[in-house]
């Protein structure tokens, strides 16, 4: 949590190593309230906060357990949403009408991002197993599934290499949100890609070789783009004052689509890939 007062003071309030922390609110109770964690793990935290100092004057506390995405009214009421993650899903393809045509394997506990392979044999799911988030790859043909990682940390959100033989994926291992890579039949080690002291999520991968994420090294989510051929050094695409998140890579690789945050409503936009010359605004949504 990051308190900034106008242009001139910018100090951290608090921070949860290992977690992340979402949607903070001040309550006329003189206290901020934020969701730790996601999915079934997430409570709402409440941290007393005096507004002179702009200091946390005492430890968190929960304040709603199993709780997600808190708002607060004038009176102090609080409200918030209960996770929605629980249960069994079902992978299925859907026609351009929205007519359910398969199935994809077999059931499993809380699935989220589903990509698809690029030979269309396999899809990477993140699911949630005992209490921990992890990447998972079901087969298509066999209705059979893997586990691809195994770290305690939250790990989500994969891309497929071009040639399919990999999987990128965002993961709080290193205590924020940094970006790794492992083979997609789940052989090998995990290797680092992308790692800061700041958030690096949302990968997606260029038919040529590049890595292009949402990163947070200026203080707001930017579109960033590093070459896993080269130098491996992260360079912006696009540097804005909002929030640029869920970059995604048209097919050839010529264009990107993403989410910003320009209008006081979350917009889709496209730019050229790689250059960021041109932007043309798609409509209102996320997650393009």
């Amino acid at each position: 949590l990051v308190v900034q007062d106008g242009d001139s003071l910018r100090s951290l309030v608090n921070t949860s190593p290992r977690e992340a922390l979402y949607t903070p609110v001040y309550a006329p109770s003189g206290h901020i309230l934020y969701q730790r964690g996601g999915g079934e793990d997430a409570n709402v935290w409440a941290l007393p906060f005096d507004t002179g100092s702009l200091q946390a004057t005492d430890e968190p506390f929960i304040a709603a357990e199993g709780a997600m995405y808190p708002s607060v009214s004038d009176d102090g009421t609080l409200v918030y949403v209960t996770p929605s993650l629980t249960g069994s899903g079902q992978l299925v393809w859907v026609d351009r009408s929205g007519k359910v045509t398969g199935t994809i394997g077999q059931p499993q506990e809380s699935m989220i991002w589903p990509a698809l392979s690029p030979d269309e044999r396999h899809v990477a799911v993140v699911a949630t197993d005992q209490n921990n988030s992890d990447v998972w790859v079901h087969d298509v043909q066999r209705d059979t599934k893997i586990r691809l990682t195994f770290d305690t940390a939250s790990d989500g959100f994969s891309a497929w290499s071009p040639d399919g033989t990999e999987l990128a994926f965002h993961s709080t291992r290193n205590g924020n949100y940094d970006i790794f890579k492992k083979r997609s039949d789940g052989s090998g080690r995990t290797e680092s890609l992308v790692t800061g002291p700041t958030r690096d999520w949302f990968p997606s991968w260029s038919p040529d070789g590049y890595l292009v994420y949402a990163g947070t090294e200026n203080g707001t989510n930017d579109i960033w783009v590093v070459s896993l051929d080269g130098d491996k050094k992260p360079v912006p695409l696009m540097e804005t004052q909002h929030q640029d998140l869920f970059p995604a890579l048209s097919p050839d690789g010529r264009y990107l689509a993403y989410q910003s945050y320009q209008s006081e409503t979350n917009e889709v936009y496209v730019t050229r890939f790689p250059s960021g010359n041109g932007k043309w605004l798609v409509g209102a949504g996320i997650r393009p």
